[in-house]
This record gives C-alpha cells, sequence and structure tokens, in this order.
C-alpha cells in the first residue's frame, strides 16, 4: 500500500514538473508562461535589436531588448513559446542587420550562445 502511494506521489510530480516548461505566447523573462530561453552574446559585437520568429509564421515577433544593448560577453532570457528552431534578426550598432536560420534556441542548456562565426555568416557583420 505505501509502495502504490508513494509511486502516485512520483507521478504527480513528475506530471507537475512537464507542465512547469509550459507553452504559451512568447514573452519577455519572467514569470509568464513558456520556456526560459538564455541568449549567450560570445560574438564580439554589441546587439541593438533581437527579434525571434519560428518557421511557420511570416511575421516578426516583438523585438526582445527594450532599448537595452545585449553587450558583447553579456547574457540575457527570454521566454519563448517551446523549443523549436527559430529564425533570430539581429543589428548592431552600426545598423548592421543580420537573419540567422533554424538557430536551436534551447540547444545548450535552454539556451544559445551566439558567436563571431554566426555573424559572419551574414554579408553585413563581414
Amino acid at each position: 500500500m505505501v509502495c502504490k502511494r508513494a509511486w502516485i506521489v512520483l507521478v504527480g510530480l513528475a506530471g507537475g514538473c512537464a507542465a512547469s516548461t509550459g507553452r504559451g505566447r512568447e514573452s519577455s523573462a519572467g514569470d509568464a508562461p513558456g520556456v526560459l530561453v538564455t541568449v549567450r552574446n560570445r560574438s564580439g559585437s554589441d546587439i541593438t535589436e533581437l527579434v525571434f520568429r519560428s518557421s511557420a509564421r511570416r511575421s516578426w515577433g516583438p523585438g526582445r531588448l527594450g532599448g537595452q544593448p545585449l553587450h558583447a560577453g553579456q547574457d540575457r532570457a527570454f521566454r519563448l513559446d517551446g523549443c523549436a528552431p527559430r529564425e533570430v534578426r539581429l543589428r548592431g550598432v552600426n545598423g548592421e542587420e543580420c537573419v540567422l536560420a533554424s538557430v536551436g534556441v534551447c540547444a545548450e542548456n535552454d539556451g544559445f550562445t551566439l558567436t563571431r562565426d554566426d555573424l559572419e555568416r551574414c554579408a553585413a557583420w563581414r
């Protein structure tokens, strides 16, 4: 009897943990629903605009930086609706623009690292 009760509690806890990854619309970090994704800027460049778009959508989502640049070496967390690969649009301090396709936004411990190689794939950053 005790084992059965422990199993029910364990299953209930596992279900609660699975639900905590959440599904919901994209939002900024905080208590909103969704998956917390950390962007690590290791590109050597400051980023003034960061926007995500799922491959299923034609329009871009909201800008994520709120007027606060993501400086080289900084990390910033955002909430996204799941971990499906995204297109990521970036803008640099001199107006350079780059769109990265099929970014695994949860590839590295619920986040991804933006590198110099990522930016150099875009003609505007060369």
